[in-house]
C-alpha cells in the first residue's frame, strides 16, 4: 500500500471518528444518570407490543425484495429470499450507507445470474428506499413546517435537484454509457459493458404493475418502522406522537447516509436533540432515543448472523472474477 492509499484510508478512518466525536461531546453536555433512570424504568409492555411489529418489517422487506426477483425472471423459495436478506443485512449495518448488502447479488450469481441481472433487485430496492425517506421526510417536515422551517427549505432544495436530475435522466443514461464504453480500461471493459448491458435489460422489466406493489411495500416497511420507534419512545415515556416520530427518524435517516459515523453515532444524536426542542423535550430524552436506534441495529446483527450462519455464501473463484 503506497503513502496515497494510506493517506486516503487514514482519512475515511477520521471521518468516522467524527461522529463518535460528537457523542462525547453531547455525552459531556447531558446528565447521564437520567438517562440511565429511563432505561431503568423502561417500559416492558411496549416492547412487548413492538416484536411483533419488528419481525412484520422482515416479513414485508422479504416480499417486496422477492417481488423484485420475480420480474427478474429469479426465482427463490420465499423461505431462501428471506435468509439471502438477513444475512446480508448484517454485512449492510456493518457498512457505510448500507453497500454491505449488495452481497446479495452474489447470492443470486450461484443460481447461474450475471452480476448486472443479479444487480438490480438490490439496485432497485435501494433506490426506492431514499426516494420514500426523501418523500416521507418531507410529507412529515411540511405537517410541522413552522417548527422547521429550516429544514423545510433545505429538503426543498435536494428535492429540486433530484428532480433536475430526473428531467435529465437521458443525460445521465448518456454519461453512463460513456462511462462503460469510453473510461474503463479495456481488460475490463467487456465484462463491465455486459453488466451494463444485463442491468439496463433489468430495470426495464419492471412494469408499471409491479413497480406500484413494489413501492407501496416501500412505504409500508417505513411506515412499520416509525410505529416501531414510536412504541420504543412509550417505553421510555417520552411522550411525542407518531408523526413526529416519523419526521425525527426520516430526517435522522437522511443524515445517517453521510459517511462521517459509526451506526449514526454522534450525527444521529445531534439530529435528534435539534428535533426534540422543537417539541420542548430535553437532551436527555433525544440521546435515550438514539440508543434505541442502536438496540434494534443489534437486534438486526444478530438475527442476520444466525441467518449467514444458515446460509454462509461460498462462491467459486472463477465466479468471483467475473464480477
Amino acid at each position: 500500500m503506497n503513502i496515497k492509499n494510506m493517506s486516503k484510508t487514514g482519512m475515511k478512518r477520521l471521518f468516522k471518528l467524527f461522529g463518535v466525536g460528537i457523542f462525547i461531546f453531547i455525552l459531556s453536555k447531558t446528565d447521564i444518570p437520567q438517562i440511565v433512570h429511563k432505561f431503568a424504568g423502561v417500559k416492558f409492555s411496549y416492547i412487548l407490543l413492538a416484536l411483533p411489529i419488528f419481525f412484520l418489517i422482515i416479513l414485508v422487506k422479504t416480499w417486496r425484495w422477492h417481488l423484485l426477483l420475480r420480474v427478474q425472471e429469479i426465482n427463490l423459495k420465499i423461505k431462501d429470499t428471506c435468509l439471502i436478506l438477513l444475512a446480508s443485512s448484517y454485512f449492510g449495518f456493518l457498512t457505510p450507507g448500507r453497500i454491505g448488502e449488495s452481497i446479495k447479488a452474489l447470492y443470486i450469481m450461484k443460481k447461474g445470474y450475471s452480476f448486472g441481472t443479479s444487480f438490480v433487485s438490490i439496485f432497485l430496492e435501494r433506490l426506492l428506499d431514499i426516494i420514500t425517506i426523501f418523500g416521507l421526510g418531507y410529507i412529515s417536515i411540511l405537517l410541522f413546517r413552522e417548527k422547521l422551517e429550516k429544514h423545510f427549505i433545505i429538503l426543498g432544495i435536494l428535492f429540486l435537484i433530484l428532480a433536475m436530475l430526473y428531467a435529465k435522466r437521458s443525460l445521465g443514461k448518456t454519461l453512463l454509457h460513456y462511462m462503460f464504453k469510453k473510461m474503463i480500461p479495456d481488460k475490463f471493459k467487456d465484462s463491465l459493458i455486459s453488466f451494463y448491458d444485463d442491468f439496463l435489460f433489468g430495470i426495464r422489466k419492471l412494469d408499471i404493475i409491479n413497480g406500484v406493489w413494489v413501492f407501496i411495500l416501500t412505504i409500508c416497511s417505513w411506515l412499520l418502522y416509525f410505529e416501531l420507534m414510536h412504541l420504543l419512545a412509550l417505553s421510555l415515556e417520552i411522550k411525542i406522537s407518531y408523526l413526529y416520530v416519523g419526521t425525527c427518524v426520516s430526517i435522522s435517516a437522511l443524515v445517517a447516509m453521510i459517511p462521517v459515523s459509526i451506526f449514526g453515532i454522534g450525527t444521529r444524536d445531534a439530529t435528534l436533540i435539534i428535533l426534540f426542542s422543537h417539541i420542548n423535550l430535553s437532551k436527555e430524552s433525544a440521546v435515550s432515543f438514539s440508543v434505541m436506534f442502536l438496540v434494534i441495529y443489534l437486534a438486526n446483527l444478530t438475527i442476520g448472523l444466525l441467518a449467514w450462519f444458515k446460509a454462509p455464501l461460498e462462491m467459486e473463484e472463477d465466479r468471483l472474477k467475473n464480477v
